[in-house]
C-alpha cells in the first residue's frame, strides 16, 4: 500500500538585508535599537516602529507597553486617541537575549500591548485603538505574533476593532491573545474592514480571544475581502446583537472585485454570550469546516459543543475556565479533532503541531506522549457502467486507520503503472465515510481508451492510495438514437440510446442529447441532473469545473416532469416527477464547489423556439468575477440569446448579481412565463431575476422570497445599454411579486437610461407587495423613460390607471391582499380581495393562471385567479399544527371567511359565540381530512357586535374574536 503521512518541517526565513530593531521594558545602552544590549525603551515603541522599512521586523521583550503617541497626526490631540501605528512585522515573547526568533517563549515572556493609558483598571480612559494599520490610507502588508492585547476601548466614531483595528491592509495576526477589550460597534477586540481602494486580507491563527465584547462580534468583525481564522480559541466574549464570538460579513462589492478566500477552520468557539455563537451576514463566501462549536454549526466536519465545560461527551473540558486557562484537558472531544490542511506548524505557545494522533482544534495542542499515527488502507474494485465518456469507479477502505475517513477518490490516467503521487488526475470528495465499499461517477472520458486507476482515501493526518491497479476501457462512441419524431429521452440511471424509455440515455448524457443535431425534443424523466461539460466555452467562460453547466441550442426543446411512460407531453405531471437539474456538483450540501451557472445560455441564435420546460433549477452559485461573467446568474445565465423559460421552479440558488436568473446583452427577448422564483439570493442587485440591457417579457409567474443585498429583492431590471429608438424594454404581466427583500426596491428597482429615444417598462395586471419599498423606479435618462405601470396592486401605491395601493398587511383593511396563506407559501387570492377581477383584459393576458385556472372575463390581478374550489387543493404539504387563522374581511357585513389547518384527520367542530358566550352557529360538526379548509360565514340574522368563534380539533381548542358592523 502506498501512503502518504503529512511531514512537517519548522524552518525560519530570515529576509535578506532586513533589520531588526530591539526594544525592552527600560531600554540599554545607547538606545538606538540596534541590539537587545542598546535596545529602545518601552515608551519609544512607536519611534522603532517607525524606523523601519519594508522586510524589517521588532522584537519586543517581555513587559507591559502603552500607547504614547499620534502617529498620524500634526499636532497631539486627546490622550484616548493615541495609539500604535504599525507598518511592519512585530514579535513580542522575548527575554531579551534571544538571536533567532524560534528561542522565544512565549508563555513565559508576555508581551502585552495595554490600552490603559490612564487609571489602571478604569476603561473608560482607556485607548480607543491600541494598535492600528493602513486606517488612513496606507497599504501595508505586516505579520503580528506573539503579543498580548488588553483593555482598547473603541468609544470612538469608529467604534470597532479596540484591541487592533486593520483598515485597507494586509494582516497575518498568530500566537497572540486579546482580553478585556470592547468596542462601541464591530469587534470588541479585532476589527477588519474594506475599503474599496485597497486589498484588505486578515489571516489569524493560533490565537485566545476572551472577556471581549462588542455590538456586533463580540471577538472579532471582518468584512474584508479575504478572511481566514484558524486554530484559534474563541470563548466567553459577548456581542449585545448578533455574533457573541464571530461576526462576518460581505461587503457591498463592486462588480470589478476579485473575490479572496473566506475560511474558518480547527476553531473552538464556545460560551460566547449571545444568541449566535457565529453570525454570517452573507453565508455564500464563508467556509466552516472542522470546528468545535457550542450548539453546533453548519459545514463539512463541525463538532457540536454543549454548554458545560463538564460532563457529557460533547464538553469541551478546558482545564480552568474561572482563571482562563483554556488549555485541554485529555478528556477534550477537540483533541485529535481538527484537519491539517492550513493547520500552522505549532500552537499558541510554540509547541509543534501535532502533538498525538492529528492535530488539536483550537489555540492549544494537548501534550499526547504516546503519538500513534496510523493512516487508512484502501484497495481498487472493478469499474461498472463504463460509457463512451464517463464510468462508475469503485474502491474499499478496508481500514479507516485511527481516525475517521473523510474523503473518498480515484486516481486515474492513461499510463499503465503511473505514479499516484505525481501523475494522473485525482476525483477526491470530501465526506465521512466508514470502512467499506465506496464509488465515484467520473466523467469526460475520451471514447475507445484504456484507463488505469488506483482508489484513493484520506483521513484527518494523511492519505493512501491502493497498491493494486486496475483499468478498464471506454467504448467507441456515443450512440444516441432520436425516435422518429426526433424525440431523445433521458432517465437518471437509463443505459441506452436514447430512442425509447425503456432504452433512455443515461442522465449523464443529457447535454449531448441537447447537442444532437437530429433531436429535435429532448424528454427528462424525474431526478436529479448534474452538468458534466463545458457547451459553451467562449471569451466570458472558461472549462474549470465549477463552469460546467447546461445549455439550450437553437430550435430545441427542453421538457422534464415525466414519469418515463409517457407518450404525448400533456401527460406529464411536473409537480408529482419533480426533475431537478442541480449545481450541486461537488461535496453534496457544500456550495463552494457548486456550479456557477447550472444553466448558461448564449447566441443570438437562440430564440423563443428554444424552450426549457418543466424543471427544477437549484444550486448555482456564481460568487466569480466579472470578467467571465460567473457572479451573474445563479440559476440561469442568458446572454444574448432569447429562450421560452416556462413552467419552472427555480429556487435557491445564489449570485453577485442575478440570484435565480440574469439576463443581458442586446439584442436579447427571453420569455419566463408560468415559473416561480424563490428562496434566490443576489450579493448586490437582482434576487430573484435581473436584467441589464436585454428585453425580458415576464408573465404568470410567483416571484416571492428573494433577497438582494442592495436593490431589487424580487426584480432588479438596468436598462442603460439600450441605445437606439423607442424600446420595450421589460414587460410584467399578471404576476406576483411578494415578500421578496431587499435595502432599495424590496420588489421591483428599475433604473433606465436612454441614449437615444425612450425605454419603456410596462406592467399590468401584477402584485408588487412587501413593505414600503416594494416598488422603486429610478430615473437616471439622458433623454427619456416612459413607464406603462396598470392595473397593479403596489404596497404604498403607485401612480397608473386601476392600480390600488395595498396595505403591507395581509388582512384588516379593504386594502390588504388577502393572500390565502402567505406563511406558508399560498399566494392565491381570497373572495374579498382588491386584487379580485380588477384587471384589465389585454392580448396580453394568459387564457389561464400558474396553476392552470382559466382566467375570467375580468382578469384578477397577480398570477393566481381566484377559484373558491381551488382554495384546498392548492397547499402542497400539510400542515404541521392544528391552527386557526383570523377571519377575513373583519370587521365584516354580512359575511366573512373563516380559515383553519388540521395537521391530522378527525371530528371537528367549529361554532360562533356571542359576547355572553351562548353559541349562536354550529358551522361545522363532522368528521374532515387533513388540510387547509376555508368556510364562509353568512350572519345576516346577527346584530353588530363583537363575536368569538372556537375550533375544536385535534386535542386543541383554539379561540378568535370577529367584529359584525352593519
Amino acid at each position: 500500500m502506498k501512503r502518504m503521512l503529512i511531514v512537517i518541517f519548522f524552518t525560519t526565513v530570515n529576509i535578506l538585508f532586513s533589520t531588526i530593531y530591539y526594544v525592552t521594558q527600560n531600554g540599554g545602552g545607547n538606545f538606538d535599537g540596534s541590539a537587545w544590549e542598546n535596545s529602545y525603551p518601552g515608551d519609544s515603541l512607536q519611534v522603532a516602529i517607525d524606523s523601519t522599512h519594508r522586510g524589517d521586523e521588532v522584537w519586543v521583550a517581555k513587559g507591559i507597553y502603552k500607547p504614547n503617541s499620534w502617529p498620524h497626526s500634526l499636532s497631539p490631540g486627546p490622550e484616548r486617541e493615541m495609539y500604535f501605528a504599525i507598518y511592519t512585522d512585530l514579535y513580542g515573547g522575548f527575554s531579551g537575549s534571544e538571536i533567532d526568533i524560534s528561542q522565544r517563549d512565549l508563555k513565559n515572556n508576555e508581551t502585552i500591548l495595554s490600552g490603559d493609558i490612564g487609571f489602571v483598571g478604569d476603561n473608560s480612559d482607556n485607548c480607543y485603538h491600541i494598535m492600528t494599520n493602513g486606517r488612513y490610507g496606507s497599504n501595508v502588508t505586516v505579520i503580528i505574533d506573539g503579543v498580548t492585547f488588553t483593555g482598547g476601548n473603541a468609544e470612538d466614531t469608529y467604534g470597532t476593532g479596540s484591541a487592533f483595528y486593520n483598515h485597507d491592509s494586509e494582516l497575518t495576526i498568530r500566537n497572540c491573545t486579546f482580553h478585556n477589550n470592547h468596542s462601541i460597534f464591530l469587534g470588541g477586540a479585532l476589527g477588519n474592514r474594506y475599503n474599496y481602494d485597497y486589498n484588505t486580507y486578515m489571516i489569524v491563527e493560533n490565537c485566545l480571544f476572551y472577556n471581549n465584547s462588542s455590538r456586533y462580534g463580540g471577538a472579532i468583525f471582518s468584512n474584508g475581502e479575504s478572511t481566514i481564522i484558524t486554530n484559534c480559541t474563541i470563548v466567553n466574549n459577548t456581542a449585545y446583537d448578533d455574533g457573541g464570538g464571530i461576526y462576518l460579513a460581505t461587503e457591498e462589492y463592486e462588480w470589478e472585485v476579485q473575490f479572496g478566500v473566506n475560511e474558518v477552520s480547527n476553531n473552538i468557539i464556545w460560551g460566547n454570550n449571545c444568541d449566535t455563537q457565529i453570525y454570517q451576514y452573507d453565508t455564500g463566501y464563508i467556509k466552516f469546516y472542522f470546528n468545535a462549536i457550542q450548539d453546533g454549526y453548519s459545514g463539512f466536519g463541525n463538532y457540536f459543543l454543549s454548554s458545560n465545560n463538564e460532563g457529557d461527551t460533547n464538553s469541551p473540558y478546558f482545564t480552568d475556565t474561572d482563571k482562563n486557562d483554556w488549555t485541554l484537558q485529555s478528556t477534550s472531544p477537540c483533541i485529535d479533532f481538527g484537519v491539517y490542511w492550513n493547520a500552522p506548524e505549532t500552537d499558541i505557545n510554540l509547541a509543534p503541531r501535532p502533538q498525538g494522533l492529528i492535530y488539536d482544534i483550537g489555540a492549544y495542542e494537548f501534550k499526547n506522549t504516546e503519538p500513534n499515527a496510523t493512516l487508512p488502507s484502501v484497495s481498487t474494485l472493478p469499474a461498472e457502467n463504463i460509457s463512451a465518456t464517463y464510468a462508475t469507479l469503485k474502491g474499499d477502505v478496508t481500514d479507516e486507520g485511527n481516525a475517521q475517513v473523510i474523503a473518498k477518490g480515484i486516481k486515474y490516467s492513461t499510463s499503465n503503472g503511473f505514479d499516484p503521487e505525481t501523475e494522473g488526475k485525482l476525483v477526491r470528495l470530501l465526506e465521512l465515510i466508514d470502512a467499506g465499499a465506496f464509488e465515484l461517477f467520473v466523467t469526460n472520458l475520451s471514447p475507445n481508451t484504456i484507463y488505469y486507476y488506483r482508489a484513493y482515501c484520506e483521513n484527518k493526518f494523511g492519505y493512501s492510495y491502493a497498491d493494486n491497479e486496475l483499468s478498464f476501457t471506454t467504448s467507441d462512441s456515443i450512440v444516441i438514437n432520436p425516435d422518429a419524431n426526433g424525440i431523445v429521452y433521458i432517465k437518471e440511471e437509463g443505459t441506452g440510446d436514447g430512442s425509447s424509455w425503456s432504452n433512455a440515455l443515461n442522465g449523464y448524457e443529457l447535454q449531448n442529447g441537447i447537442d444532437h443535431p437530429d433531436a429535435t425534443e429532448i424528454w427528462v424523466a424525474k431526478g436529479i441532473y448534474v452538468p458534466n461539460g463545458w457547451p459553451l466555452v467562449d471569451v466570458y467562460h472558461g472549462t474549470t469545473e465549477r463552469e460546467k453547466h447546461f445549455r439550450i441550442r437553437p430550435n430545441k426543446k427542453l421538457y422534464g416532469g415525466y414519469n418515463g411512460i409517457e407518450t404525448s407531453i400533456d401527460q406529464r405531471d411536473i409537480k408529482e416527477n419533480e426533475t431537478i437539474l442541480s449545481g450541486d456538483i461537488g461535496v453534496k450540501g457544500y456550495s463552494e464547489d457548486n456550479c456557477y451557472h447550472v444553466i448558461y445560455n448564449g447566441g443570438t441564435l437562440i430564440d423563443n423556439s428554444a424552450v426549457i420546460d418543466g424543471f427544477t433549477i437549484t444550486d448555482g452559485n456564481a460568487d466569480g468575477t466579472l470578467r467571465y461573467s460567473t457572479l451573474l446568474g445563479g440559476g440561469i445565465y442568458n446572454r444574448a440569446c432569447s429562450p421560452r423559460i416556462s413552467k419552472c421552479l427555480i429556487k435557491n440558488n445564489y449570485a453577485i448579481v442575478g440570484g435565480g436568473v440574469a439576463v443581458g446583452s442586446d439584442p436579447a427577448y427571453p420569455i419566463i412565463e408560468n415559473c416561480t422564483v424563490t428562496g434566490n439570493i443576489a450579493e448586490l442587485y437582482g434576487g430573484g431575476i435581473e436584467n441589464e440591457g436585454a428585453y425580458p417579457t415576464i408573465q404568470n409567474c410567483l416571484i416571492s422570497n428573494n433577497t438582494a443585498g442592495k436593490e431589487g429583492g424580487g426584480i432588479y431590471h438596468w436598462a442603460e445599454y439600450i441605445t437606439f429608438g423607442d424600446s420595450d424594454t421589460l414587460k410584467i404581466f399578471n404576476s406576483t411579486i411578494v415578500k421578496n427583500i431587499a435595502p432599495i426596491g424590496s420588489g421591483i428597482q428599475i433604473k433606465s437610461d436612454c441614449m437615444t429615444g425612450f425605454n419603456r417598462e410596462i406592467i399590468q395586471n401584477s402584485v408588487i407587495w412587501g413593505d414600503s419599498s416594494a416598488f422603486t423606479f429610478e430615473y437616471e435618462a439622458l433623454y427619456g423613460s416612459i413607464q406603462t405601470i396598470s392595473y397593479c396592486g403596489i404596497t404604498g401605491g403607485y401612480s397608473g390607471e386601476g392600480n390600488i395601493d395595498l396595505s403591507s398587511d395581509n388582512s384588516g383593511d379593504p386594502n390588504s391582499p388577502y393572500f390565502s396563506d402567505p406563511e406558508s407559501g399560498n399566494w392565491m387570492i381570497q373572495e374579498y380581495s382588491p386584487l379580485r377581477d380588477a384587471g384589465v383584459w389585454t392580448s396580453n393576458v394568459p387564457l389561464s393562471d400558474l396553476a392552470g385556472f382559466s382566467r375570467d372575463a375580468i382578469p384578477d390581478i397577480g398570477c393566481y385567479e381566484y377559484d373558491p374550489t381551488s382554495i384546498e387543493d392548492t397547499e402542497s404539504v400539510l400542515p404541521r399544527t392544528t391552527e386557526l387563522y383570523q377571519n377575513y374581511p373583519n370587521p365584516f357585513n354580512p359575511a366573512t371567511n373563516i380559515k383553519f389547518a388540521l395537521s391530522k384527520s378527525g371530528k371537528v367542530e367549529l361554532s360562533v359565540f356571542n359576547i355572553a358566550g351562548q353559541l349562536v352557529r354550529k358551522i361545522i360538526d363532522k368528521e374532515m381530512a387533513a388540510g387547509y379548509h376555508n368556510v364562509k360565514f353568512e350572519a345576516d340574522d346577527l346584530n353588530s357586535g363583537l363575536y368569538f368563534y372556537k375550533l375544536i380539533a385535534g386535542g386543541k381548542e383554539l379561540t378568535k374574536k370577529m367584529l359584525m358592523v352593519k
